[in-house]
């Protein structure tokens, strides 16, 4: 038997009857089944993170929806539980480093960033002749 696993706190909910009535909620954490994150057509390397042309994805992917295309995904497919911008932010601390260009390893990167030289200051040190 193929297993159904709630998106939200990820406990086997094969039992709930098919088709998920827009109204069944998971019995450990109450929120809803039917919804774009237990879908099979949803995927969050899509624009709109739906794979079926044809619908209106909902703005809130968690609510429960009257999507007409909604089949349930089965298996044990984990959803990325990473903010979206993380690997960017990796990236970017990768290629400036964490450094503090004042040399202060304290400061506050917040305060650094709302001095309006800061980035151009680090745009100039980036690109400066030797």
């Amino acid at each position: 038997m193929a297993v159904l696993l709630c998106p939200h706190c990820e406990i086997d909910v094969s039992g709930e009857p098919l088709p998920l009535s827009r109204h069944a909620v998971c019995q450990q954490c109450f929120q809803p089944l039917r919804c774009c994150l237990l879908c099979r057509h949803f995927d969050e390397a899509h624009a709109f993170q739906c794979l079926e042309d044809r619908s209106e994805p909902p703005l809130e992917k968690a609510n429960a929806n009257f999507c007409e295309f909604f089949s349930p995904k089965f298996g044990r497919q984990r959803l990325r539980k990473t903010p979206k911008n993380a690997d960017a932010e990796q990236a970017l601390n990768a290629l400036f480093g964490d450094t503090i260009e004042d040399g202060d390893p304290t400061a506050d990167r917040e305060s650094q960033m709302t001095s309006p030289s800061a980035p151009k200051d680090r745009w100039d040190a980036l690109f400066e002749d030797d």
